[in-house]
Formats: structure tokens, C-alpha cells, sequence
């Protein structure tokens, strides 16, 4: 089971010696960053 599964499953898992998870993480980093910049206009 990789670290993933076993996040997705709710199980306790590594996250910070697992490549998949670390590409995720950044991923999700770059995403809630563009989100959170986006200008609203009245």
C-alpha cells in the first residue's frame, strides 16, 4: 500500500518521504495560491 492509499484510506502514512505525495502537495500549493489571487471586480 503506497503512502497515498493509505491517506486516502485514513490510515497514518508519511508524507514526507514519498515522491507522489510531495508532487500532490505542490500541486495543491501552486492551485490555492493562483485562487487566492485572483482579483475580484466589483
Amino acid at each position: 500500500m503506497t503512502e497515498y492509499e493509505k491517506a486516502q484510506a485514513g490510515y497514518l502514512y508519511d508524507a514526507n518521504h514519498d515522491r507522489e505525495l510531495a508532487i500532490k502537495r505542490a500541486e495543491c500549493a501552486e492551485k490555492c495560491f493562483d485562487f487566492n489571487n485572483v482579483i475580484s471586480v466589483p
